[in-house]
């Protein structure tokens, strides 16, 4: 060791020794720590002197803290694990405020609406809270709100009050009946105050009989309207438990709802509002409008809420598209307090409203209005007891019109089912009803029966076409073929006799559907066997319904095989013994006018309209029923029956000249069966099943013929007893003008190109 070497301490040799840094600590680092803290406290302890305040606070903060302690595990125990008695009060105080969401809207192939839905307000009354005491001056206020006479609702209310009155005295007598005690509370653990809950929630009236509407039984404050309850209160819960076991004797089922009246206008609107009347609320309802009801009111059918208020389908294309067009409502749920007040709400607690889907119809309100205008001169014209048209595009199937009218005739009787009217009855002056009663018709115009898919008629000569082509396809005749027609008036070899209106010795195969000879087409069509008569009439859709999917469909009558007969061959070749609606009559006229490929087979029907997005085409080819050879032959032959329909127009009346359009078509006139007696009624011996003297006229056709657009029959019903006395009744001097003027009216609307002039050709042949 040298001299510059400072000396070492005992520590710092022991430091060494254990081969330490004594900077690094040990116990007597250790010991120099501690004292320091103890100095510090004891310097912290002379500086702060704790006064009593302090001692205070610090014992309120540990309080608090071991009572927030016992809470939560109390909470938690009361989640996980409750007391039995406590089950029924278990549940989350969640409201649903419901929100709704408009009907899907229905237009015209054209995008114009039909039918829309909106929104108004309905006044209700519940009769719980209703006031007994000057009742009769809120009633009266009610009365000039809504326009309802207090004779209408008055009784039912009273009636209503005077059924909870005695029902609550009922429930308060049984309670006394058990000693004092809820019925939910045989031990009598429950507390007064809750005692008391509880009879209040019976005189409240935890349900409600005969309710309409959700909320109905568990009204809310005019400030939250629509708010539906998903859990009870707590003197509903009280209520609740009072109830069991007694249930039906604690627990009485009250009424609270009675509408009054229909939706109120804006101005009738805001004084309800400001009403303030105890148990007098406004409601939420879809008000489904029509925008032109004169027209397709009847096509489109109606609506009416159900038990929930959502709007639902009665009929027509309301109840075809129903699903469609139904809306899918909304939820809003939040928690609320004691007091029914929303609290908060979760994330996912909103689902928003989606409205129903909107639905083109094939309709297209401009042709329907034509159609009605035309066939409503055409039934007033004739006198006629009413009138039925469809209106098809044949290429796609749509039915673009479709008009069924009833008209009011003084004159008529019902017929009594014991009168054998004479076959000859042309003027015995007696016009007998023969459209049959349609109640509901009366009501509204969309509760009638749609008579052009659900009443069927003869269709006479009409059904001739189908008859011609399916003797032509088979190649029994020839087009020129001569047929003697026996100058009107012929047997056939089983006796039975058939006339002709034209009366003409020798005509050719096409003569006799152009002249439209019962005689001509009796001998044809006898080349044709049973089944094979059977299965052409068949084939064009006759029997079966032809898939409108509107309510009260039909498929008609079609005689079937087992019961076939000669006389049936005979009937069915000149439109008789066969029953079709006019849906069924245009769709088979269709083979005769659809494009290229699809000539010669049946359109699927259609009330939506064709989306060329998704169908370029719009033409089906599945349904064929004949060959195109033979469908233009027919629609070419039929060229002359209308020409002819032109020439008589212009003799009786000189202005009924120059159309744009050459149609073909037929006519067809027939007498109307009697149909199926009343019940408890039978046809009278002697009578063959005629209203003999009283016809549906009709005329069916296409056009332009050149290049088919359009479809139409036009059926008129009954035409007057003076037309059939001067022989104008039958279809080509009633329903033929219809047509040819419709026709005219609806091919320039759609712009369709005029027809060429007819060639020299088809002149000869129109004057033959």
């Amino acid at each position: 060791m040298t001299d510059t070497q400072p000396a070492s301490t005992g520590d710092d040799a022991a430091s060494a020794s254990n081969g330490r840094d004594p900077a690094a600590g040990g116990p007597g680092a250790l010991a120099r720590g501690w004292a320091k803290c103890v100095g510090s406290w004891r310097w912290a302890r002379r500086t702060f002197v704790p006064t009593r305040a302090d001692t205070i606070s610090l014992s309120l903060v540990v309080v608090m803290t071991l009572a927030l302690g016992v809470m939560l595990w109390r909470v938690w125990q009361l989640q996980t694990n409750p007391d039995p008695r406590l089950l029924a009060f278990k549940g989350e105080r969640t409201s649903t405020l419901a929100e709704q969401a408009p009907r899907g809207m229905l237009t015209d192939r054209r995008g114009r609406p039909l039918a829309i839905t909106t929104f108004g307000k309905r006044l209700f009354i519940d009769p719980l809270r209703f006031p007994s005491q000057g009742g009769e001056e809120a009633m009266l206020k009610i009365a000039q709100i809504t326009g309802v006479p207090i004779e209408q609702f008055g009784p039912k209310l009273l009636s209503m009050m005077s059924e909870n009155q005695r029902k609550l005295e009922d429930a308060k007598a049984a309670r006394v009946a058990g000693g004092g005690k809820l019925a939910g509370d045989p031990a009598g653990t429950l507390a007064d105050t809750d005692a008391l809950l509880a009879e209040k929630a019976i005189a409240d009236g935890a349900s409600a009989e005969g309710s309409q509407e959700p909320n109905a039984g568990g009204f809310v404050p005019d400030a939250i309207p629509g708010i539906v309850l998903a859990a009870p209160t707590r003197a509903e819960v009280v209520a609740a438990v009072a109830a069991k076991p007694a249930a039906d004797a604690t627990k009485p089922v009250l009424r609270r709802y009675l509408p009054v009246g229909g939706v109120l206008d804006e101005s009738k609107l805001e004084i309800a509002r400001g009403l303030k009347l105890p148990g007098v609320h406004l409601e939420s309802r879809p008000v489904r409008e029509e925008v032109a009801p004169e027209l397709a009111g009847a096509l489109l059918g109606m609506t009416s809420p159900d038990s929930k208020g959502t709007a639902r389908g009665l009929m027509g294309t309301e109840k075809r598209f129903d699903e469609n067009l139904q809306p899918k409502g909304g939820r809003f749920e939040f928690v609320r307090d004691s007091r029914g007040r929303p609290l908060w709400v979760y994330p996912e607690s909103y689902r928003p409203a989606d409205a129903g889907d909107d639905q083109a119809l094939s309709i297209d309100l401009e042709l329907q209005r034509i159609v009605t205008e035309e066939l409503t001169r055409g039934v007033e014209e004739a006198d006629a007891a009413g009138g039925r048209a469809v209106l098809m595009d044949p290429n796609t199937g749509e039915v673009l019109a479709i008009v069924d009218l009833i008209r009011e005739v003084s004159s008529v009787v019902d017929y009594d089912w014991q009168t054998v009217i004479a076959k000859d009855n042309r003027g015995h002056g007696v016009r007998y009803r023969t459209i049959r009663a349609d109640p509901g018709r009366l009501i509204h115009p969309a509760m009638g029966r749609n008579r052009c898919v659900e009443d069927v008629y003869e269709p006479g000569s009409t059904f001739k076409p189908f008859m011609w082509a399916a003797v032509t396809e088979l190649g029994l005749v020839r087009p020129k073929e001569m047929f003697d027609t026996a100058g009107g008036a012929w047997r056939t070899p089983y006796g039975r006799a058939v006339t002709d209106v034209q009366k003409r010795g020798m005509q050719t195969w096409e003569d006799v559907l152009i002249n439209s000879s019962n005689i001509g087409m009796v001998k044809g069509t006898s080349r044709l066997s049973f089944q094979q008569m059977h299965d052409a009439i068949r084939k064009y859709g006759f029997g079966s319904k032809p898939g409108t999917g509107l309510p009260g469909e039909t498929g008609g009558l079609v005689t079937p095989m087992s019961r076939w007969s000669v006389y049936t061959q005979t009937s069915c070749a000149m439109g008789h013994e066969v029953a079709v609606t006019p849906v069924q009559i245009a769709r088979a006229f269709s083979a005769f006018a659809r494009r290229g490929e699809a000539n010669g087979t049946l359109p699927e029907v259609r009330l939506t309209a064709w989306d060329q997005r998704t169908e370029p085409s719009g033409l089906t080819t599945i349904n064929r029923v004949l060959p195109r050879a033979i469908a233009d032959l027919t629609r070419e032959t039929m060229r002359g029956v209308t020409a002819s329909l032109d020439r008589k127009m212009h003799e009786r009346n000189p202005r009924d000249t120059g159309w744009r359009y050459e149609l073909f078509g037929k006519s067809g006139t027939a007498e109307i069966p009697l149909g199926q007696p009343p019940e408890g009624q039978r046809r009278p011996k002697g009578s063959d099943g005629y209203f003999s003297g009283q016809y549906n006229s009709s005329f069916a056709a296409g056009g332009p013929v050149d290049d088919p657009r359009l479809v139409l029959i036009a059926v008129i019903d009954d035409p007057s007893p003076d037309l059939v006395k001067a022989k104008l009744h039958r279809g080509a001097a009633t329903a033929g003008p219809v047509v040819r003027r419709t026709m005219e009216r609806a091919l320039t609307y759609l712009g369709v190109p005029a027809s060429p002039p007819p060639s020299e050709e088809a002149r000869k042949r129109e004057a033959h």
